[in-house]
This record gives structure tokens, sequence and C-alpha cells, in this order.
């Protein structure tokens, strides 16, 4: 019924349908002199043939044709640059019409490489069919888990025999963002939640976030979103407030919402050096949905540049160094996130 999710920024996106052109120029392989413009031919280090084919098309005159003995031949590519950026949620649709004669092995494929602005890279594979046959279509639709700057298009041949590719296509619906609603006014702070390492929580009234403090220093930043949200599958992001009551240093939080027809009960508490923030979301309406679950935290309000850990191997700066404004690129809500001062 719900996929958690832990953001430091509300990334809610909702894709917004439109005709879709195709970004694949030259996708037919027609236009060129010694090879089809602004595609590449990649051997990845085999013997195997990739040859600019006038003898066999899906549609028009060329296509291109792959073939090894051995297998491994290797691909032909190209890269999409994307100005803007695609925001996260939009969806990507990529394909080819496909031919093959005595495939074996490994059929032929087109793998794409959604990459983002920090340079990491989300891959998407179709896969095509094996044996001898005429052009047929392959296709896939994915979405951006992140902010993409550039798409790369790989049609594939890595079995042996002889495989044709004709008819790319990349075609983008760009994400639009949704509503967050506000959430409501807090009229007082309740008592920190504190572990024995130095982190502290400060919960207000109203289900938001008021302090955040490693040690001595206060690292809020009061301008970001915070608490819990909830999000129906194609609706507004929703504040889950209600009513917080602490007792024993752990705080009960109990929301509903008629309209959204949502109850949400939650427990803050402290476990060791853990804050932790369990509870359950239940359906009212009695249909089946999905709904996202948010937890957000005001973290980075100090002066130096924090940076946002999208995965293990890939760090942007929170905030834009120009105006000091939330980065786009920070906004994510896959499972791993850090969250750092620059040089710590």
């Amino acid at each position: 019924m719900m996929r958690p999710a832990l953001l430091l920024i509300l990334p809610a996106w909702l894709c917004a349908p439109a005709a879709a052109q195709n970004l694949a120029a030259n996708p037919s392989f027609e236009d060129g002199a010694d090879a089809p413009n602004g595609w590449n031919f990649n051997h990845r280090g085999s013997d195997g043939e990739i040859a600019w084919d006038d003898t066999r098309a899906a549609s028009g005159d060329r296509s291109v044709r792959l073939t090894n003995a051995e297998g491994q031949t290797g691909n032909v590519l190209r890269t999409v640059r994307l100005d803007p950026p695609l925001p996260p949620g939009s969806r990507v649709t990529y394909g080819g019409m496909s031919a093959a004669e005595d495939v074996a092995g490994s059929a032929p494929s087109i793998i794409v490489y959604l990459m983002s602005t920090a340079g990491a890279r989300q891959t998407v594979v179709a896969k095509g069919l094996p044996g001898t046959h005429d052009f047929a279509e392959v296709r896939a639709t994915s979405v951006c888990e992140r902010e993409t700057s550039s798409i790369v298009i790989y049609l594939c041949h890595y079995g042996t025999g002889t495989a044709w590719w004709d008819d790319a296509v990349v075609q983008v619906e760009r994400a639009e963002p949704t509503v967050i609603r506000p959430r409501p006014a807090a009229s007082r702070d309740l008592a920190a939640l504190a572990t024995d390492d130095g982190l502290s929580l400060t919960l207000n009234d109203a289900g938001g976030v008021s302090r955040v403090l490693v040690g001595d220093a206060d690292i809020t930043a009061t301008d970001l979103p915070s608490g819990l949200w909830v999000q129906p599958w194609g609706g507004d992001v929703i504040p889950v407030a209600g009513t917080l009551e602490q007792a024993a240093g752990d705080i009960a939080q109990t929301w509903e919402d008629a309209e959204a027809g949502l109850r949400v009960s939650t427990e803050w508490a402290v476990e060791g050096g853990v804050i932790t923030c369990r509870g359950a979301l239940e359906d009212l309406t009695g249909e089946d949905r999905a709904v996202d679950v948010i937890a957000s935290l005001p973290v980075g309000g100090d002066d130096e540049l924090w940076l946002w850990g999208a995965d293990i191997n890939h760090a942007v700066p929170l905030r834009s160094p120009d105006d000091g404004s939330p980065s786009p690129q920070a906004l994510d809500d896959l499972t791993f996130s850090s969250l750092a001062r620059s040089g710590d």
C-alpha cells in the first residue's frame, strides 16, 4: 500500500501527458557520408563487424548491421543532451526496430543510461528476440529516479550471428511539480528527542521539526519542509499534523484526513544512538491505492556548504552556492541518503 522514503526536500512529481517527439536525431541512419551522422560504432574490443547497411532496412534505405561469430560484437550509440534536465519522475521511452539472422546466446538489446546532473547513472534495458526474424519493435519505458541531464542509448548485439537495428527512438514525458500543501502553524515546541551521542530533534505541535542539533551545533534550515507527509498516487503532498502527545520522553502522533481518506499513527522515540519514527498508515476509503510516506528533515541551515549523498559514489550540493536556494539536484527519494558538511 505504501512505499516509505526518506527525503531532505520533498520531490513530489506528477508526469504530465504530452505529445513526445523523437530526440534521437538521424534515427533511421539515413544521413551521413562514411557513417551515420551522430552515431558511434563501439566494438568493445571485439573483432566483430559493425557496418552501415544499405541492403536491408525497416524504413528508408539504411540500417546498421552487427555480426560476430564469437559474440560480443559491440553496439551503436548516441547521446541525447537535455537542457533543461528532466525532473525526477519524468518518463523516458526508448526503442528501435531489430532484425536477426542465426542469433544465439544473448539476444539483441537496447541499453540506456539515464545520466543525472550529479553524474550518477541509472541503467535500463529493453530486450529483443534471438533466432532469425524480420524487423520487430523493441521498446520500453522507464521513470527517471534523479534529475537527468543526458540519455545515452546503445543498440547492442552481444550474441553470435547477425543483428540489424533501425528506427531508433528516444522520447520523454517531462514531469511537472505537484502541490505541496502548507503545514498548519505551530503554537509550541515539544521537549527535544536526544540521543546519547548528541543528535537532538525538536518537534512542534503541528508535526514539524523546529530544531536539529548535532552536539552544540544548530544545523536547522527553517525554510525547508519538515516532519511527516503523505502523498496518494497522483495527488497532493499532505502534511501529517494531528495531535502530538509526549509521555516518558516518547511522542505519540495521530492524524486523520477525511478528504484524503487516510489515518496515520506513529511514535517518535529515542533508542540509544538513533531517533526512530514507527507507525502505521491506514486507508479509510476501502480502495486499493498507492501512498508515499515521506519523512523530511530541515537540515543544512548554517553558512557552510552541505552535500547530499545521492548514493555511495556521488554527492551534490544541498543548496546553490550562488543564492543559497535548495538545489533540485538534491531531490531524491531513493533508499540511500546522507548529509555532511563539505570537508567533513
